[in-house]
C-alpha cells in the first residue's frame, strides 16, 4: 500500500480523478447490488424465482452493454463524454430505486443502472491508459494496481455497510447512499475535465469490425460448400476476398479471445450467485455465531 501511494505521486495528475471516480462508482454499484435480492423478496414481496430472474437479467445486462458503451465511445462521443453522460443516467437509476419503491420503479431503476454501469465499464480502464505516453508507460502496471485496488476498496466497504442501512433505515437510505456516491463519482470525474488526454473517436473509420467479417465469412463458406470448392485453411480466410490481411487477422484474434471468455463466463455465472441464490439460502440457515446474529 505504501509503495502504491508513493507511485501515486509520479502518475499524471489527472489519474487521481479517474481512480477516485472508480472507487466511488464501485461503492455505489456493489452497495446497491448487495441488497437487491433482499429488497425484492422482503420489501416488494416478489417470489424467490422471480427475484432471481430479475437479478440475473440485470447482471447480464450490465455485462452485455459494455459492447454498446465501447461502440459509442470509439465511434461517436469519445471516452470522456461517454463516461460523463452515461454516469448521469447511472445516477438517475439510483435515484429511481431510492424514491420509487415498487416493481415498476425497480425495473426502471435497474435498466438505467445497467445502461450506465455497463456503458462506462469498457471506457474507464481504457481512459486511464490514454493518460500515459511512451515516457511514463512503465508506470502503467502500477497505476492499474491502484485502479483495481480502488475497485475492491469501494466494493468491500459498501457490501458491509449498505445491508445494515437497509435493516435500520429502510430502502430509501440504503439505495440513496449508493446514489450519492455515484453522484460524487461523476463530480470527481468532471473535475478533471481540463487535464485529460482525449483520443478522438474514429467516426470515419473504414476498418471492418468483427461482426462484418464474421457474417461475410459465413456467407462465403456457405457458397464454397454449395459449389464444392476447396475449403480455406481457416474459417476466417474465406473473408480475404473482400477484407484486408489486417482486418481478417484482427477477427481471428477476437475469436481466440472469445474462446477464453466463454470459459470465464461460466465462473462469473456461478460467482454471481453470491448476491442472489446464496443470500436466499443463507436466510434458511442458523445465522447465530458466538451469540451474534449475522
Amino acid at each position: 500500500m505504501a509503495s502504491l501511494l508513493e507511485n501515486y505521486r509520479a502518475f499524471p495528475k489527472q489519474t487521481k480523478f479517474i481512480i477516485g471516480n472508480e472507487a466511488c462508482e464501485r461503492f455505489s454499484y456493489y452497495g446497491m447490488r448487495s441488497i437487491l435480492i433482499v429488497f425484492m423478496t422482503s420489501r416488494l414481496m416478489m417470489q424467490n424465482e422471480n427475484a432471481k430472474t430479475a437479478f440475473h437479467l440485470f447482471s447480464g445486462g450490465v455485462y452485455l452493454l459494455p459492447l454498446l458503451g465501447a461502440y459509442i465511445s470509439d465511434r461517436i462521443l469519445g471516452k470522456y463524454r461517454t463516461i460523463l453522460y452515461l454516469s448521469i443516467i447511472y445516477c438517475l437509476g439510483h435515484l429511481t430505486l431510492s424514491l420509487w419503491e415498487s416493481e415498476s420503479g425497480l425495473f426502471l431503476g435497474l435498466c438505467l443502472i445497467a445502461i450506465g454501469s455497463g456503458g462506462i465499464k469498457p471506457c474507464v480502464s481504457a481512459y486511464i491508459g490514454d493518460q500515459f505516453t511512451n515516457k511514463n508507460e512503465a508506470l502503467l502496471q502500477k497505476v492499474f494496481d491502484l485502479f483495481y485496488w480502488s475497485i475492491n476498496f469501494g466494493s468491500f466497504f459498501s457490501t458491509l455497510l449498505i445491508p445494515v442501512l437497509l435493516v435500520k433505515f429502510g430502502a430509501q437510505v440504503a439505495f440513496g447512499l449508493p446514489g450519492i456516491l455515484m453522484a460524487i463519482a461523476t463530480f470527481i470525474f468532471w473535475l478533471g475535465r481540463k487535464h485529460y488526454v482525449n483520443v478522438l473517436p474514429e467516426r470515419d473509420s473504414r476498418v471492418a469490425g468483427f461482426i462484418q467479417i464474421l457474417v461475410y465469412a459465413i456467407a462465403e463458406s456457405t457458397k464454397r460448400n454449395k459449389k464444392g470448392l476447396k475449403k480455406t485453411n481457416t474459417f476466417f480466410d474465406a473473408a480475404r476476398s473482400r477484407y484486408s490481411e489486417e482486418e481478417v487477422e484482427g477477427a481471428k484474434a477476437v475469436a481466440s479471445i472469445m474462446k477464453v471468455f466463454a470459459t470465464v463466463s461460466v465462473f462469473w455465472a456461478l460467482f454471481d450467485q453470491n448476491a442472489s441464490s446464496w443470500v436466499l439460502q443463507a436466510q434458511q440457515m442458523d445465522l447465530s455465531v458466538m451469540g451474534m446474529h449475522l
